[in-house]
């Protein structure tokens, strides 16, 4: 039994590293990020993110994933420069990719998402905003995701 406990233990505490796992990230087009979440978003890819979250950063990233969970810096920019400025600044900022799953929607695979983190501790001093004082995520096309080395 004392085995057992012991696996049980070791086998949690691994799985727990791994849901907490991120990687320092580039992305090569920030046009496909989603910035609206509908309601049943989550429910056919919860499963595929339980290895990669934990409960409550899942809770998080459901409520800061999208334009109306943002600081209004982040949202989308109607103009073509504007849009072309604020890109610019979010390529200076650090971003973690911190899980990814395969887009499925009334059975049809709409290609590989990665949630990208972009962390406000570590961007602060980069770029001070009004308001802006938790992590923030952005659903983006998995190919548009480059892993730094």
């Amino acid at each position: 039994m004392k085995q057992f406990l012991l696996v049980f233990i070791l086998i949690s505490s691994v799985l727990a590293a791994k849901a907490q796992q991120k990687t320092k990230v580039d992305v090569t087009y920030w046009g496909g990020r989603a910035l609206m979440i509908v309601k049943d978003y989550w429910e056919p890819v919860k499963d595929q993110l339980k290895g990669q979250l934990s409960d409550s950063l899942f809770q998080d990233i459901k409520l800061h994933c999208q334009e109306r969970g943002w600081p209004a810096f982040f949202g989308y920019e109607g103009d073509e420069e504007k849009s072309k400025q604020q890109e610019l600044v979010f390529n200076k900022l650090i971003k973690y990719k911190i899980a990814s799953f395969d887009n499925i929607r009334n059975g049809q695979n709409f290609g590989r998402d990665a949630v990208i983190c972009i962390p406000w501790k570590e961007n602060s001093s980069i770029i001070d905003i009004d308001a802006w004082n938790y992590d923030i995520y952005f659903i983006i096309p998995d190919k548009d995701v480059v892993e730094l080395k």
